[in-house]
């Protein structure tokens, strides 16, 4: 039987939150992008009449605040994903690569991880919730 490696049975807990962050990022740089786009239309109106120009000003304003606002939501957004993906690889390192004699215990925690992250992904907060707090309970002596 083929020798199955930790990296792989461990690549789903970092999938999703990295995932998460490339699509808040790639979010981001639109928001970017459309901004720039709406600031390059300040040219097109330097021959316009002055009431004109006041109303695209003004459009411009209020469409610049709501790309501020949704900004500020996605960089929120990517630095949860980004602690999330810190967390997890913390727990991943602390988990390290067992010794001898201890891969039982090893593995029992890896697969704790891997059931209460299954839970998480099922819709089940709750009893994620419940499920790691009888896993504390149980680890102290």
């Amino acid at each position: 039987m083929a020798e199955v490696k930790p990296e792989v049975i461990d690549a789903p807990l970092l999938k999703v939150p990295f995932e998460s962050l490339k699509r808040a990022a790639k979010e981001r740089k639109a928001y970017v992008d459309e901004a720039e786009e709406a600031l390059d239309g300040l040219n097109s109106i330097s021959n316009a009449s002055q009431a004109d120009q006041l109303a695209h000003l003004d459009q411009l304003v209020s469409r610049l605040q709501g790309l501020k606002r949704k900004l500020t939501h996605g960089s929120k957004q990517e630095a949860d994903e980004a602690l999330r993906c810190k967390a997890r690889l913390e727990h991943l390192q602390l988990l390290g690569i067992p010794g001898k004699g201890s891969v039982v215990a090893w593995n029992k925690k890896r697969l704790d991880r891997i059931l209460v992250d299954h839970i998480l992904r099922s819709g089940n907060h709750n009893s994620a919730g419940k499920f790691t707090q009888w896993l504390l309970c149980m680890q102290k002596p």
